[in-house]
């Protein structure tokens, strides 16, 4: 699992959307995209799915230096992929929604350095990329749970890990979608309600 969990880690449940958000406030740059026929959370979304995508096959050389010298021994069954591609996906759409959410603290702060920084934190271990939530205490584990970093990493690992069963995973997604949907339309009023006091501070 540790060894799944750090391979796949990076690409889970980091994302540049915070700093993205804050860049583009600081710099000026976000008056251009606001302004652009597109709608501005969607072409996000777009560009960090890509990088997800490039972060994975980026990913291939180390994954086939652990498979060689750790004996990592990865799940024959295509349909475990699948599984494992559609539950990575929905959280790392999870993520990106939160993530959202947070960076829409630009819109009032002229600073979200220390935020994303703290987010990050959070997201490193509540999301079971340092241990897996089993080893976690109950009330731990179930906090940890109940948080959006363990959709991205935690349950997508499970997966491949074999902690989480085929058959799981009707009742994984619908966890996922239900975060999702919820995220979403979270993200989408914040955004609406922030995007009213937007200042640029540089240009």
């Amino acid at each position: 699992y540790i060894l799944l969990a750090q391979l796949f880690g990076g690409a889970a449940y980091v994302s540049n959307i915070i700093y993205d958000i804050g860049a583009g406030l600081r710099e000026g740059q976000i008056t251009a995209a606001l302004l652009r026929p597109l709608d501005y959370q969607a072409a996000m979304y777009v560009q960090n799915v890509a990088q997800l995508a490039i972060d994975l096959i980026l990913k291939l050389p180390l994954a086939v230096f652990i498979w060689f010298v750790y004996g990592l021994d990865l799940p024959s069954d295509p349909v475990v992929w699948l599984a494992f591609v559609v539950s990575l996906l929905l959280g790392h759409a999870v993520m990106f929604c939160f993530d959202w959410i947070i960076g829409c603290v630009g819109f009032y702060s002229t600073e979200i350095w220390g935020l994303s920084v703290l987010r990050y934190g959070f997201g490193l271990f509540f999301s079971g990329a340092l241990i897996p939530l089993d080893m976690m205490p109950d009330w731990l584990r179930s906090v940890a749970t109940l948080l959006p970093f363990s959709q991205a990493l935690y349950l997508p690992v499970s997966i491949l890990a074999g902690i989480n069963p085929v058959s799981a995973m009707p009742r994984i997604w619908l966890i996922q979608i239900g975060y999702l949907a919820v995220l979403l339309v979270a993200s989408r009023l914040i955004f609406a309600r922030a995007v009213r006091v937007v200042t640029v501070q540089g240009g």
